[in-house]
Order: structure tokens, then sequence, then C-alpha cells
């Protein structure tokens, strides 16, 4: 995230605690332990070659690269630092790499384990226990899809922003805005599940089989928190969309005004009906040819 994102994060404890995952790999760089260590004590408990040549690799690294105590994973980078504190309670952020579309976090990648040992990434990538790595291809797999799905929301919620102000007018407008939320919704809440889903796997695959080089892996609470709520304010937001459309269109029928709720003015009674007010009419008797007419000439 350049010298800014690092500000940001060195700064604000809150935005460092929003990570999928963490890293821990305090024990194992603070471990005054050799390669031969680590190899008697793997073949203690019956681990193969590649898990010693995997420690070996990774104590290079630890040498000459600075391995940090901590790594925290996000969705467009990761940031490192150190742990500080009596109990280990501190997580100093020194580093926030910058943001990347596609990201994973690729640990040959970033501690340049390739440089170190002359080895392609497809070499060192076979140190990796079998379970490890396919839960690692598939975490690069998911980590694309997550990505294109925040930005297919991001970009449908924007539009929905737009498309309510026309709501305001007219129902066809709530309509559309409706349908623009479902989208967004859609996408928003399978990158979430994906998302989640992925952490633990992730989390899981990590302590299950580096553990015992003295790296374990945290779950992100605080990140699956924000996600989480954000889905719940979209649906909110789509049934609050969902209600003015049936409810509330632009298009309602006016209410005629009459005087009695506007005092002070005049309307037209119409004419006078002579048979109001009398209980019983008779019909009227047959009257003369020859009666009386005023006014009448022949």
């Amino acid at each position: 995230m350049g010298k800014a994102g690092r500000f940001v994060y060195s700064h604000n404890s809150t935005l460092s605690d929003i990570y999928m995952f963490r890293l821990d790999l305090q024990n194992f760089t603070s471990s005054s332990k050799t390669t031969d260590e680590f190899s008697n004590l793997l073949k203690g408990i019956g681990a193969d070659d590649k898990n010693q040549n995997l420690t070996q690799v990774l104590e290079e690294a630890k040498d000459q690269l600075n391995i940090k105590d901590f790594y925290s994973i996000g969705l467009l980078g990761y940031c490192d630092g150190n742990i500080t504190g009596k109990h280990s309670e501190n997580f100093d952020t020194t580093f926030c790499s910058k943001p990347k579309a596609d990201f994973w976090f690729n640990p040959i990648e970033v501690w340049q384990l390739s440089n170190i040992t002359g080895a392609d990434e497809s070499e060192l990538e076979d140190l990796l226990p079998s379970d490890l790595h396919k839960d690692m291809n598939a975490y690069r797999a998911a980590s694309k899809y997550v990505f294109i799905a925040f930005c297919i929301a991001f970009a449908a919620t924007i539009l929905e922003l737009f498309a309510g102000i026309f709501a305001v007018c007219s129902r066809w407008g709530s309509c559309v805005t409706y349908i623009l939320g479902g989208i967004a919704g859609l996408f928003l809440i399978s990158a979430v599940i994906v998302a989640t889903v992925l952490t633990s796997i992730v989390t899981h695959a990590i302590q299950e089989n580096v553990q015992d080089y003295g790296i374990t892996a945290t779950f992100g609470t605080h990140f699956q928190v924000v996600a989480w709520l954000a889905v719940a304010f979209h649906l909110l937001a789509d049934t609050f969309w969902m209600f003015s459309i049936c409810c509330c269109g632009g298009n309602a029928r006016p209410h005629r005004v009459t005087a009695e709720k506007a005092p002070y003015t005049y309307e037209s009674l119409g004419p006078y009906d002579h048979s109001r007010g009398h209980g019983n009419n008779y019909p009227m008797q047959d009257m003369r040819t020859s009666a009386y007419e005023p006014y009448r000439h022949v």
C-alpha cells in the first residue's frame, strides 16, 4: 500500500486487525534450533526427506531474509511486522505491500525462496506436504473469484445508488434499483461465503501441516464480522426497495381535495333538487288542457 498504507496500518490497530488470516512465525524466527535439530525432531515423528528439505530452506530464508514474526494476509495484499510485549500481545506492523488485483499470499515469492536455493518455484512447491499443496492451489483459485465477485458487487452497488435517485419519482425506478441491488447482493453473499470457507480451509491446513515448524495460523474474525455486516445491511436495503415497489410508487392515484379538507374555498354544489328533504313523493294529478297559462299566445 506504499507509505500511506504503512502509515495507516501502523497507526490504526483497527485497520491492521482486518485480515483474512494471519501467520505467526514468532517461534520459528526466534528459535535457536539449527537445521540438524529440526531434522532430528522430524525424524522422530516419522517425517520424510521432503519435510527435512523444507526445514533447511526455511532456515536459510530465516537467516538471510529476516522473516518477520507475523504476516497478516488480506484481500489485496499483506502486512508484516514484529510481535512485542511481555506476553506477545502487541503486533507491530512495519510493512504493507501495495494493493494488487487477484492477490494471493505465495510464501515462496514473498520470502524469495527461489533466489536463496536456486530452485524453481515448482520444485519448491513439491517440498510442501501434499494436503497443504492442494489447499494452497484451492486458495489461489478462490482468491481470484472473491476479488472478481467483490468488484461486481461494488459496481452494482454504485449503479444502485444512482438508480435510487429516480426511484423517488417512479415505481419503475424502484424496480430497477431492486434488480441492481439483487445482483450486488448475489455476488456479495457468494464472495463472503467463499472467503469464509477459504480462510477456514487454509488456516486448518497450515495448523495440520506446518505447525511442527513453529508456524501457526489464526482466523481473521474482524474481517468476517465486517463482511457479514455488509451482507446484513445490504439485505436490509433490498428489503426497503422491495417495500417501495409494493407500497410507495411514485404514480399513486391522487386524492380529491374537498371543501371540508380545504377550508375557505368554494365548491360548486350543483343544481337544486326539489325532491330532497321530502319523505313522500306523490305523482302529479292530470291537469286540464284548458288550464290558465299566462303569457301563452296562440
